[in-house]
């Protein structure tokens, strides 16, 4: 079964979902024993070893700082948002990329935004979209 996956170590972990039920198995434990395709067992005398990542460890794994918070009001609730969250490395990565090909792009001054308001956490950013939009370099 997929869920029941152990890496080692050194290794690179599996992806973690967003569900409670498949988050890999802690490197603590041995590799389970291969019986037949899609069934393993624990190693025998290794039982107590088994367990899955905690949410912190999952939160690790998607490389957020220690001192991130998240507010759920159950386990599983806990386990999605991490399994569906984008690791802030790869977002740090993917954004540098975005802003790198971005100006490289001539744009026209005073880009004019209308009829557009967007909202988080009840702060218009509209004025903040422009702002960065007009920031951009234009290559000569």
């Amino acid at each position: 079964m997929s869920r029941n996956r152990v890496r080692s170590w050194d290794e690179v972990s599996y992806t973690i979902q967003a569900g409670g039920r498949h988050v890999p198995i802690h490197p603590q434990a041995p590799k389970m024993k291969f019986i037949e395709q899609n069934l393993r067992e624990f190693v025998r005398g290794s039982e107590d070893l088994y367990r899955r990542l905690s949410i912190r460890e999952c939160v690790r794994i998607q490389t957020f700082p220690d001192t991130f918070k998240f507010y759920y009001k159950s386990v599983d609730a806990g386990y999605k948002m991490i399994g569906n969250a984008v690791p802030v490395k790869m977002g740090e990565i993917l954004a540098n990329k975005i802003l790198k090909d971005l100006k490289g792009f001539k744009v026209k001054n005073d880009v004019k935004i209308q009829k557009v308001i967007t909202k988080v956490n009840g702060v218009v950013v509209r004025e903040r979209m422009v702002e960065i939009i007009n920031n951009i370099p234009v290559n000569a």
